[in-house]
């Protein structure tokens, strides 16, 4: 046996060792990626319905009527069937708090990795640290925190359901070429028609189908079986379709650079997510991976093996799928390819890429040489391009979804309580006046929202439910009660030392002791106002809730409900209710005047736009001044109130709310004494009055943070209420 130097020794080890590096690097970063991920899942979740779910509320009561004729009503330019069934499931067995479409999810997501890895062990000619280290690159594609934005808005679940099952149908498609089995054959092509009926692109993956028959040598009669189920679900797919933009195809064609570049852009989140060229550039490389991949698949002469024919099948899908996107999104008058980068597809380009993974591998196992310099290339790429992207976004964006989801919470909240601000609403669907419509559904069968019964608390004596005074059995407060359409909006804190949590509910109560409305606190807290320099950041203890205005008069009662939700325990002293209402000029009296104001550039005299008209003899401001995008605040110095108890306040905003605010504080303390409601009015001038009793200097802050069209505001001089 001939002898090893010590020096070629170590080397020998150096070079053995040295891939397990990315290891090292990826390992950790995918542990705690999955962590991150369920923990953020735990505490992201809401019950209530938000956007497209609310078509399945819309036709519930049909459905529980035998009428199925809606599961054939097109979802914009798709054929949803599968995603109504899991979502009716769920309205039908499991009260509508959404369980089976987020499981469904869950485990569509697992099993399309565990596919990955299992695609990956059958390449024993990659060195087995490449392996692992494609492996945990897999895993941290398929469990990014960049999935809770899509687990959590459960319609979605047709792109996990669609991607699913289309790797399924392409591994049976594989295994019948293998075995010759009839079953496996029918099985794939089964699968097929259930992602055409889960989502649109689902109709590109026969094609796909088709071409891996070929490569794959399947005989010409299963083939043409194939060939015939894909014309027959398509042709049925349009059997009453209505097509959703006409023009589309030319405005693809007429614009195939701008196409491109959307696919590049779509199929690179999250890079993406930093900057479009570098998302683009990366959605390009995969792109012509992808291409690459077939192109020596068919140059081949043997049969593609499993690797390619669901790894590679799966990337061509995405490809194709990437174009019908772009052409029901693109808008080549939009230069930052806004819709390309929409959160809900994030699970789209991340699913492509943990497949792309397993492809790269497949390629360079096809290299004659220099194969191991290329997988150490593929390696050191995916671990720098998963660091920097992967993980350098997902927490930004889930922070960012979770302060979305806090207003969806809130926002079923407020329909618990009866409540119909639009604005409120709005984070849950486009359409409120559709959400309250639709709300009697849920609300008459105690699904979603109302299974927890706590609307059947509003109407009942507190101590009647709870047991009332017990001494200081929590700390807590009242930080805002503020006006909305309809009634009030309270936040605060509170927290139950002796089972050392927040409470999980708040129940406010008129003098009578009538329960009135009902809110809850939020693992993560409500977002605040962040020009607010007084705000405490969000926490554990925040809480949120609702009361409509008809329920109560004069002062509120705030609860925390403890002791195992059997005790109330009062959150300070009662609080007077706000009041702030639109009012005719003729109950208007003499004007306030405002010693200073402190403007930001973008307000001015007179600066709103002349569509709202004028307010003659007024001292008026608006930060419109020329631009929609202008932003910026406007304050007036501290006025004395002199023991009046009500002033009126000139408002008019532009034809989109979003971003404008104007309120009422108080000098000293900073607190919001009454919020104006905008948006309930046709947006011109209009006098609010407002209940300033026991508030003896106030200040008006106006605020403008939209910049897009129709985002203005303007206020005026206040004045006193005429009896």
């Amino acid at each position: 046996m001939p002898a090893i130097t010590p020096g070629k020794s170590a080397k020998q080890i150096g070079r053995r060792y040295a891939a397990y590096l990315y290891l090292l690097v990826l390992l950790p970063c995918f542990i705690y990626t999955v962590y991150y991920t369920t923990r953020a899942i735990g505490l992201d979740y809401i019950a209530v319905p938000t956007w497209d779910a609310w078509r399945c509320v819309h036709y519930l009561d049909r459905l529980l009527k035998f009428d199925l004729s809606h599961f054939w009503i097109q979802h914009n330019e798709h054929r949803v069937i599968f995603v109504d069934i899991v979502y009716y499931l769920d309205l039908i067995l499991l009260r509508g708090r959404q369980f089976l479409p987020i499981g469904c999810e869950i485990v569509c997501e697992v099993a399309q990795l565990a596919l990955l890895w299992w695609l990956l062990q059958r390449m024993q000619g990659i060195p087995k640290p490449i392996r692992l280290a494609l492996g945990a690159c897999c895993g941290l594609f398929m469990t990014s925190a960049l999935h809770v934005q899509v687990i959590l808005i459960p319609f979605l679940v047709q792109w996990y359901l669609s991607q699913a099952l289309a790797a399924l149908a392409l591994l049976l498609l594989w295994h019948s070429a293998q075995t010759g089995r009839l079953a496996s054959l029918v099985t794939s092509i089964l699968a097929a028609v259930v992602v055409t009926y889960t989502t649109g692109n689902g109709m590109l993956l026969w094609p796909i189908l088709v071409m891996m028959a070929v490569l794959l040598r399947i005989s010409w009669r299963r083939i043409a079986a194939i060939v015939i189920a894909a014309a027959a679900s398509v042709a049925v797919y349009f059997v009453g379709y209505v097509f959703v933009g006409h023009g589309r195809a030319a405005l693809v064609l007429s614009h195939p650079f701008y196409t491109a570049w959307f696919m590049a852009i779509f199929l690179g989140v999250p890079a993406s997510y930093f900057n479009n060229l570098f998302g683009g550039s990366i959605g390009l490389i995969g792109m012509l991976l992808s291409i690459l991949a077939l192109v020596v698949a068919i140059r081949q002469r043997r049969s593609p093996d499993a690797v390619f024919t669901v790894a590679g099948g799966f990337c061509l899908f995405i490809v194709c799928s990437a174009l019908m996107v772009a052409y029901g999104r693109i808008n080549p008058s939009d230069p930052t390819f806004l819709k390309a980068r929409a959160d809900r597809y994030a699970v789209v380009p991340l699913t492509f890429w943990a497949n792309l993974v397993v492809v790269a591998g497949w390629l360079a196992m096809q290299l004659p040489r220099g194969r191991r310099f290329v997988w150490h290339l593929a390696a050191a790429s995916l671990t720098v391009y998963i660091v920097l992207a992967v993980m350098g976004k997902q927490e930004s964006c889930e922070r960012a979804f979770a302060a979305r989801q806090a207003l969806g919470e809130e926002a079923g909240m407020a329909l618990v309580n009866g409540m119909e601000d639009r604005d409120v609403l709005r984070p849950i669907y486009q359409d409120p006046i559709r959400v309250l419509a639709d709300t009697p559904v849920l609300r008459r069968r105690r699904l979603s929202i109302f299974a927890a019964g706590r609307q059947d608390w509003i109407g009942q004596p507190v101590s009647q439910l709870f047991q009332v005074g017990l001494p200081d059995p929590c700390f807590g407060n009242v930080d805002e009660l503020a006006v909305i359409d309809g009634g009030y909006r309270a936040e605060g804190w509170a927290w139950d030392p002796q089972a050392d949590r927040p409470p999980a509910d708040i129940v406010f109560a008129s003098p009578s002791g009538t329960i009135v409305g009902v809110g809850e606190t939020r693992t993560g807290g409500y977002p605040h106002d962040p020009t607010d320099r007084n705000r405490r950041p969000p926490s554990d203890l925040d809480w949120a809730g609702f009361v409509r205005a008809d329920r109560v008069s004069g002062s509120l009662l705030v609860y925390a409900i403890v002791g195992g939700g059997k005790v109330a325990c009062a959150l300070g002293a009662p609080r007077q209710v706000p009041h702030a209402r639109p009012v005719e000029t003729s109950r208007v009296g003499a004007p306030i005047h405002i010693s200073e104001w402190k403007a930001d550039p973008a307000w001015t005299v007179n600066g709103f736009h002349p569509s709202v008209g004028t307010l003659a003899g007024e001292i008026l401001y608006g930060s419109y001044s020329g631009s929609d995008a202008n932003q910026g605040t406007l304050t007036s110095a501290p006025f004395e109130t002199g023991g009046q108890r009500c002033l009126a306040l000139p408002v008019a905003h532009g034809p989109s709310t979003v971003g404008q605010s104007v309120r009422l504080i108080e000098a000293g303390s900073g607190k919001t004494v009454a919020a104006i409601p905008l948006g309930k009015t046709d947006g011109i001038w209009q006098y609010w009055s407002v209940d300033v009793s026991g508030t003896p200097k106030l200040r008006i802050i106006a605020e403008d943070q939209g910049n897009q069209w129709g985002q203005w505001v303007a206020v005026g001089e206040p004045h006193w209420c005429r009896p």
